[in-house]
Order: C-alpha cells, then structure tokens, then sequence
C-alpha cells in the first residue's frame, strides 16, 4: 500500500533522482572519454566495438527487467540497478586495458538497461497515485545527471586528479541521494497490471498493423536519438582531437548539450501550447541542422561549443512530440505505439555512435560525423511530412464531421 503521508513532491524527487542516476553514470563516462582512451591506449575503431558492446548489454538489461520485476519488484529492482551503475562507473575508471574498459562498460550497460524500465515504470506509478502529469520533469532528471556529471569532468580535467576520483565522489553522492529516495518510491501495482493485460482477452486477438504514422514518429525519433549519441560519445573527443580544445573545455561538450535539452524540455510544453507541434518541431529541425554545421565548419572550439547548444535546444522538443503523436492516433493501441517508437529510439542511440567509431577509424572523425547533419537533413524532412499528415488528417476529420 502506498503510504498516505507521502505528498506528491517527495514522490516525484525521489523518483527524479533515479532518473537522474544513468545519465550521472553517462555523463561521466562521455565528458572523460579522451582520458579513458589514452589510459586504455585504445583506437577510434576499439572505442566503437566498445561502445557497441555496451549498446548490446542495454539490450540485455531491458530484455530481463520484465522478469526481475516480476519476481522482485520494480521498486528493488530500480534501487539495485541504479546502485549497481555507481558500482560499474567507478570501476570503468580503473581502466588500464582495452579488455578491461570493454568488460566494465558491457555491465555498466546491462545496469542501465535495467534502470531505463524500471525508472519508467516508477514514473508511471507516481503519475498514477497521484494523477498528475510528471514524465516531463522526471525525463528531465536524465539532462541533470548527465549535465552535472559532465561539469564535474570538466572540473577534474582541468585540476589534472584522477579519472578514478572524478568518477568516485559523484558516484558516492548519487548513491546516498538513492539510499534517501528509496523509501519515498511509489509502491504500485505494475505486477499485477502485467499479469491481468497478459491474460486479458484482448492479447489474445489478433494484432493489427501499426499504421505509417508511428513509423514516421519511431524514425524522428531514432534520428534524434543517433545524433544526441554523436554528441555524447563523440562530442568531446572531437573537440579535443580535432578543434585543439584542452580536455577540460572538451568535457564541457555533453554539459553544454544537455544543459539546453534540459531548458528546451522545461519550456517545451508552453511553446506546444502556443505555437502548435509542426512550427516547434520544424523550428527544433532547423536549429538542430544549422548547430551541427557549425561544428564541422567552424575552426574555433568555442563556436562548435555553441554550435553544440543550439542542437540541444533545437532536438529537445522532437521526441516528446513523436511520442504524443504515436499516441494519439485514433484507433491504435497507445501502447503498441509507444513501444515501436521506443523500440526504434533506443536501437538508434545505442548502435549508431559505434559506427561512427568505425567510420572514423577508416575515414577520420571529422569525415565521420558528416552524416550526422545529413541525417538531421532528413529529420527535417520527416518533421514536414509528419506536419502535412496531420493537417490531412484533421481535414478528413472535419470533412466527415460535416
């Protein structure tokens, strides 16, 4: 039973701060990737199989949330992933070896796997007991963390300490913010919500095909997800190998990115409101395009810090949209909408920036991260079809209406 005294502040903060725990452990990693590499002595080509590794056992992760859930709750379940990603990002910074860094990385992934259900699940069971809207805010608890751990990088790269302590004492404090949320987790009913949708009649019945529209929506989104992973798991190493930025300014790259997503997400709902999802998201396209390009023209670290703003400002708002939209669609399963652009939208942030590792090992990183505003390109494309299928949409309502 969920404790009465428990006001819905307290739910949500403590529910934020698991949010908050995989982008910590992200974070740290991105912003300290060029010291990991020279620690590890490891190849543009061996940080992208790393990296693919790491994308492979989030997969792992997801695959066996359900079933650890089931058996020891999504509360335990999210209490111990999330502490377990403290564990493994520390351990990463005792890097000394490729093999060592891969192994590490491939259980860290497997952890925040685990944590992106169960984080999710929590969010819903606080939306649930207390009827209010919270994913928005709780979403933004990623940008925090991964904010908060890249300025931290930055710090320790500039004071010249140890990886190892720069991982150790963020993790150390997230840990503690954890112990204190725990008991202020919603318990819900996500067990048994399963198990009655498992022998509901309904799953029984034949499936339907998702109409083109999700898919539309599942493409923005891996779109968006693929270039954030460019800029996370490449950002600062290209500022610092090919920009000549000190490693402690190339560390800035993920702060300075996620910094904006986070302001853009805060806002991103009152701009929806007033200006309607094309105008938002084709503007959001546009800006997302116009920052990229200035990365890769311009010869100054600190334009290409801008540049990389303007893409957080401007990719922020696309996602939230894709997913309102694939649920709204009237006649579809808003679930089996939602999983197909999740589905969609994960497989592109874990598996793309290894290619561009890949890429880079043969063709240079700068070569490598030229298709990212080629993809951005097609975003904008599919942001402007997706807007005239709506407006067709809503004329063929009004027409059968009248």
């Amino acid at each position: 039973m969920q404790n009465p005294y428990l006001s819905y502040a307290s739910a949500r903060l403590a529910c934020m701060f698991y949010f908050m725990a995989p982008g910590l452990a992200y974070g740290l990693v991105t912003s300290r990737m060029p010291a990991l590499k020279n620690m590890t002595g490891a190849t543009e080509g061996e940080l992208g199989i790393i990296l693919l590794f790491f994308g492979f056992s989030a997969l792992i992760g997801l695959a066996f949330a359900p079933r650890l859930i089931a058996k020891i709750s999504a509360r335990t379940t999210l209490l111990v992933s999330s502490l377990a990603c403290m564990v493994f990002v520390v351990l990463v910074s005792f890097s000394t070896s490729v093999w060592y860094f891969g192994a590490t990385m491939a259980l860290l992934g497997i952890c925040m796997g685990l944590c992106d259900v169960t984080m999710n699940v929590q969010g819903v069971e606080v939306e649930r007991a207390y009827k209010k809207s919270s994913m928005n805010v709780l979403h933004a608890g990623y940008n925090i963390g991964a904010a908060a751990a890249a300025c931290a990088g930055s710090f320790f790269a500039a004071t010249s300490l140890s990886v190892w302590v720069n991982f150790l004492l963020p993790a150390l404090v997230m840990s503690a913010m954890l112990w204190w949320a725990e008991p202020r987790l919603v318990t819900g009913t996500e067990g048994r919500a399963d198990k009655s949708t498992a022998a509901s009649p309904e799953s029984a019945e034949p499936q339907k095909r998702l109409p083109f529209l999700v898919w539309i929506c599942g493409l923005l989104c891996v779109c968006c997800y693929v270039s954030e992973g460019s800029v996370g798991e490449w950002g600062s190493l290209y500022l610092h190998q090919e920009k000549g930025a000190p490693e402690s300014i190339a560390a800035l790259v993920f702060a300075g990115f996620s910094m904006c997503s986070l302001l853009c997400r805060l806002t991103g709902d009152r701009l929806r409101n007033n200006f309607g999802d094309f105008a938002v998201g084709t503007a959001g396209a546009t800006l997302a395009l116009v920052g990229m390009l200035t990365v890769l023209t311009a010869s100054s670290w600190s334009v290409c810090l801008i540049g990389y703003a303007m893409m957080g400002l401007g990719q922020a708002p696309i996602v939230p949209i894709a997913f309102s939209r694939a649920g709204a669609i009237k006649g579809v399963s808003t679930a089996r909408a939602t999983s197909l652009v999740s589905l969609l939208a994960y497989a592109g942030l874990l598996f793309a920036p290894p290619a561009f590792g890949l890429s880079a090992e043969h063709f240079g990183l700068h070569t490598a991260l030229c298709a990212v505003p080629v993809l951005l390109t097609f975003m904008l494309g599919l942001t402007i079809f997706l807007g005239r299928l709506i407006r067709r949409s809503r004329e063929e309502n009004a027409s059968t209406a009248a």
